[in-house]
């Protein structure tokens, strides 16, 4: 339950338009002197001002009124019912109407009235009197009496006298009637002549001082100092006691369970450090390693199995004999004991052995103890005095035979047969001295190898027999290759763009030879045009780019990686250019001509031009100068093959 100081009503005056914004004119007995009605004619209402001058005005409710009559046709006296603007209600108000009546079979105006004037929701014109009219802005004469007692009905009165509220009321008890309300500081009342009336509101600068016990229906938005009691204790705050707001320390709960992902109620915790220079500590918790700064609790996960240890840990593992058994651990796995059992598969747990370098061996006896003895080098002495160990088929022997042997034939792979031949080729090779014929390694009939398009080396190929020319050089069959994969791309389209018409781009996977370009042309108008092939280091970008189909000349190849595009409208923003391929001037015939067309061909005879990566290209392009409402036929030819350094 909200609370408020005293409990007022501000009641308004207004005053309210109650007549009507349109007048119905009625018309019935429209007749001369000779009691003869108007077999057919107009009746017409025109705004005027007080010298009979057509004028336009306001009307009440919204809108304007032109300069033109408000007609309606009259039929054996009669005028059918039209609306005019109500004169009470126009701005300005008590406007004058020109009223006419024209006689149909003539077209003279046989009635005529100035400054016509009424109110009302309805008027008889049958009815009108000229006489005496009101000026336009002005009021009609008021009857000034004292005490006026009406009997019956009053039309137009009002309650109370007037076209207002009749009684002011202060929490429902009438006031007494005066003729003026006056509001005190913070009332603002304005008049608002636009909509007839008085507008009153709170001033939103009041500062009122309340006393006692108030109600707050809704929200109550409290700006500045808030008090309970008169007074604002420190370090308290308005706490409800079940019936009103008094000064007092809040409950503080976590309303959580434990391991709760919200963050509704956290409760902040905090201390007094006497260290130092005392002071107020707000705790923090971390889940994390604390920088040795913070005042707060720190909040780890409990660890369970193995963990890990970093840095040195020094370690008492008791005593035996009185003497403290200390060992340092460093980071890493200990591993006390071997615990694989004989002939197991496992390999955990293996233990490492070691002892004391001795370099004069003890002299021992029998059934005496004896340390296992070491090189200088770490190495274990398995035996005093032995010279040597050999390898049979029962296993490892140690004994005092230096020599090793093993016999039987050795197995040569490929293949499981026992070959005692020996297998390792060698020779002291000429390429004209005696015996160099047989300490040559023949060579062996193969498969011509290439490269597929994705530079893995292919298995396909021609078998070819190997043959030495006279210069020594080893030489093979040429027949056509299927590999590497090689494609053509072509297109017609329009040669619109002003930069590039068409580019073969590199790609990221392998190398692009391209081997032809060809290129024809049309346009309106027959003409020269010269024509550039040029190689660019980076890629052309934007434009209005259409992809020209690649198709590979074997339907085994896999999908061409480069993929060429034609260009129209004002065509692409152009890469650096490398320089020209090549220069070529043209002949572009129009459209339908029957002579033969020029075609330019770029037929590579030294060796391809070569495309690495994506950013470089080879682009057709006229000159930067689009032909002439002309088409292009484009056509690219090219090698896929793996990339190696040239």
């Amino acid at each position: 339950m909200n609370k408020i100081l005293g409990t007022f009503a501000v009641v308004c005056l207004a005053v309210a338009a109650n007549a009507q914004n349109w007048t119905t004119v009625s018309a019935s007995n429209i007749t001369d002197l000779n009691q003869q009605k108007l077999a057919a004619g107009t009746l017409c209402f025109l705004i005027t001002d007080l010298n009979d001058n057509p004028i336009s005005v306001n009307i009440g409710g919204g809108g304007q009124s032109l300069q033109r009559p408000f007609c309606s046709s009259v039929t054996n006296g009669s005028a059918a019912s039209f609306t005019v603007p109500n004169p009470a209600n126009t701005a300005p108000a008590n406007i004058s109407y020109r009223v006419t009546a024209t006689d149909s079979s003539t077209g003279q105006i046989v009635l005529r009235y100035t400054e016509v004037q009424f109110t009302g929701g309805t008027f008889n014109f049958d009815n009108y009197v000229p006489g005496f009219n009101l000026p336009l802005g002005s009021s009609a004469p008021v009857l000034s009496v004292g005490s006026l007692t009406i009997t019956g009905s009053c039309t137009g009165c009002g309650s109370g006298g007037g076209g207002g509220y009749g009684t002011i009321q202060n929490a429902g008890t009438s006031l007494a009637q005066r003729a003026t309300a006056n509001f005190f500081s913070g009332i603002s009342c304005t008049d608002n002549s636009g909509s007839t009336r008085t507008d009153c509101q709170i001033d939103q600068s009041f500062n009122p001082t309340w006393t006692g016990t108030h109600t707050f229906n809704g929200t109550a938005n409290i700006a500045g100092t808030f008090q309970i009691g008169g007074a604002a204790p420190q370090g308290k705050i308005p706490i409800g006691n079940g019936s009103s707001y008094v000064p007092g320390d809040p409950l503080v709960q976590g309303t959580q369970a434990e391991g709760s992902t919200s963050t509704a109620n956290p409760v902040v915790i905090g201390g007094y450090d006497t260290a130092g220079t005392p002071a107020i500590h707000r705790a923090i918790t971390l889940n994390g390693a604390p920088a040795g700064t913070e005042y707060g609790i720190v909040t780890r996960n409990i660890p369970g199995g193995t963990q890990t240890v970093t840095g040195t840990v020094t370690a008492n593992v008791g005593s035996t004999n009185g003497v403290a058994l200390d060992a340092t651990l460093t980071s890493g796995s200990l591993k006390a004991q071997g615990n694989v059992a004989s002939a197991s598969a496992d390999s955990g747990n293996p233990v490492k052995v070691g002892g004391v370098f001795n370099a004069t061996q003890p002299a021992v006896t029998n059934a005496q103890r004896v340390d296992a003895q070491f090189s200088n080098r770490g190495e274990l002495l398995i035996a005093k005095g032995v010279s040597g160990f050999s390898i049979d088929n029962t296993g490892f022997n140690i004994n005092n035979t230096p020599a090793v042997s093993q016999s039987g034939s050795w197995t040569v792979q490929p293949g499981n047969t026992a070959n005692t031949t020996p297998w390792l080729v060698q020779g002291n090779l000429s390429s004209n001295g005696a015996g160099a014929g047989s300490n040559r390694v023949g060579t062996l009939d193969g498969i011509a190898q290439t490269d597929f398009n994705n530079g893995t080396a292919a298995t396909q190929g021609r078998d070819v027999a190997p043959n030495v020319g006279t210069d020594g050089l080893l030489w093979t069959a040429q027949l056509p290759a299927m590999r590497p994969a090689s494609y053509v791309g072509s297109a017609n389209f329009a040669g619109s763009s002003t930069t590039d018409n068409a580019c073969l781009p590199g790609n990221a996977s392998n190398t692009v030879l391209l081997t032809r370009v060809k290129v024809s042309c049309t346009q309106t108008t027959a003409g020269i045009v010269l024509m550039k092939i040029i190689k660019r280091s980076t890629a052309d970008s934007g434009g209005t780019s259409a992809a020209i189909t690649a198709v590979g000349d074997d339907s085994n190849y896999s999908a061409a990686v480069s993929a060429p595009l034609s260009y129209t409208g004002t065509g692409p923003t152009v890469g650096t250019a490398l320089g020209f391929i090549d220069e070529y001037y043209l002949g572009c015939l129009a459209l339908g001509t029957a002579a033969p067309n020029d075609i330019y061909i770029l037929n590579r005879t030294q060796k391809p031009i070569v495309l690495r990566g994506t950013a470089q290209e080879a682009c057709v392009n006229f000159n930067n100068s689009a032909l002439t409402g002309g088409n292009l036929n484009v056509t690219f030819e090219w090698i896929e093959t793996k990339t190696i350094a040239p």
